[in-house]
């Protein structure tokens, strides 16, 4: 995903596939994009009560139609 594709409060996930039981699906709402990130990490996500940073690229949106 792109971070230009974000709006602030989109519901998002990404899949944790080196989980040690396997997979697990993380869900938060977005916050901002990070101007100038020093890592991977271009995203602020609110995830488990605080704010965390996160890679767009391996995020998608939670599609609300479906």
């Amino acid at each position: 995903m792109n971070v230009d594709d974000l709006k602030v409060g989109d519901l998002i996930r990404w899949v944790d596939y080196t989980h040690k039981n396997g997979f697990i699906v993380n869900a938060g709402l977005f916050l901002r994009p990070i101007v100038s990130p020093t890592d991977f990490r271009d995203i602020v996500v609110f995830h488990n009560g605080k704010e965390t940073l996160w890679c767009a690229f391996q995020c998608e949106v939670v599609d609300e139609s479906r």
